[in-house]
């Protein structure tokens, strides 16, 4: 599956990746970016990662404020 749908998979992994991490609006031009990258690295998550946080889409206001929790939002059940 790696081998005949491999930008399939990239993308599919990669937005899953941005969805959870930075924002569930994916960024099409980026997640591409970051799929070309899971490629070319040979399947490595880890140039994925440090592609992500250090990326300004990590650190937008709308990024942020939706991985940071108030207390009683994590406490609430």
């Amino acid at each position: 599956m790696f081998t005949e749908r491999k930008n399939e998979v990239a993308y599919y992994i990669c937005s899953k990746l941005y969805s959870n991490f930075v924002y569930h609006t994916i960024d099409e031009e980026f997640v591409v970016q970051l799929a070309n990258l899971f490629i070319s690295g040979n399947w490595d998550l880890l140039p994925v990662f440090k592609a992500i946080f250090k990326s300004e889409h990590f650190m937008t206001k709308i990024s942020l404020e939706r991985r940071l929790k108030a207390p009683w939002n994590v406490l609430s059940i």
